[in-house]
C-alpha cells in the first residue's frame, strides 16, 4: 500500500503561529512520528514558500519568519519529502504555486496510480474540488492542525485526522460546526511533538 502525503507547508506553519508565540514552531520530525503511526508515509510532497526576514518589520514578525525558515529547512532533512518553493507575488505579496502544484500532483498521482491513497495535510479549503476529484480515483484522506480545518473538503475525504494543541479543536472549532463530520479522530499532541524556538 503506497501512501503519499500532501501538505500545504505554508497554511500549517500558519497554523502553529496561530496558537504559539512568535518564534516558536512544531518539531517536524516529531509530528511525522504520529502521522505514521497512523498510517506509513511512502513519499512526503510538501508545498511551501520562505518568508524573508525583513529588519523593518516589528520584532514578532521577525521571529515568525526565523522560526518559519527553521521549520521549513527541518523538513527538508527528512529523506522521503520532495520540497517545492512556491513564490509571493510581486504585485499582490500573496503566495502563488503552492495550490496549484498540491491540486495537479494529487489529482495526477491519482490517475496515474501513483499512490493507492493519499493524505492531504492543509486548512486551505480551495483544494477541495481537487481532492473531490482524485477521490473518484483513490481514497483521499485528510489531515489538519487543530486551528486550521477545512471544514466544507472534511465531507469530501474518507477519513479525517485532527491534530489538536491544548484542546483548541475541540473547545474552539468542534462547537461551531453545524454538522460533524464523520470518522472524525482528534490526536493530542501536547507533550508528544516539541516546541522549538529559534
Amino acid at each position: 500500500m503506497k501512501t503519499f502525503l500532501f501538505i500545504d507547508g505554508s497554511n500549517l506553519y500558519g497554523g502553529f503561529t496561530d496558537l504559539l508565540k512568535p518564534g516558536e514552531y512544531f518539531s517536524f520530525k516529531d509530528l511525522l512520528k504520529l502521522i505514521e503511526k497512523e498510517t506509513p508515509i511512502e513519499t512526503i510532497i510538501f508545498c511551501g514558500t520562505y518568508m524573508k526576514e525583513d529588519g523593518q518589520k516589528t520584532t514578532a514578525d521577525q521571529l515568525i519568519a526565523k522560526a518559519q525558515i527553521e521549520f521549513f529547512n527541518q523538513v527538508k532533512e527528512i529523506e522521503k519529502v520532495s520540497f517545492y518553493e512556491g513564490h509571493f507575488s510581486g504585485t499582490s505579496g500573496k503566495e502563488k504555486g503552492v495550490d496549484v502544484r498540491l491540486a495537479v500532483d494529487l489529482v495526477l498521482g491519482a490517475c496515474t496510480d501513483k499512490y493507492d491513497e493519499a493524505i492531504i495535510m492543509t486548512g486551505d479549503a480551495d483544494l477541495t474540488y481537487a481532492v473531490s476529484r482524485a477521490k473518484q480515483f483513490k481514497k483521499i484522506h485528510l489531515m489538519a492542525f487543530s486551528s486550521r480545518f477545512p471544514y466544507g473538503m472534511s465531507f469530501q475525504v474518507n477519513k479525517r485526522i485532527i491534530f489538536d494543541y491544548q484542546k483548541y479543536f475541540i473547545k474552539k472549532a468542534l462547537p461551531l460546526f453545524k454538522k460533524r463530520p464523520r470518522y472524525l479522530k482528534i490526536i493530542d499532541i501536547d507533550g508528544k511533538v516539541k516546541i522549538l524556538h529559534v
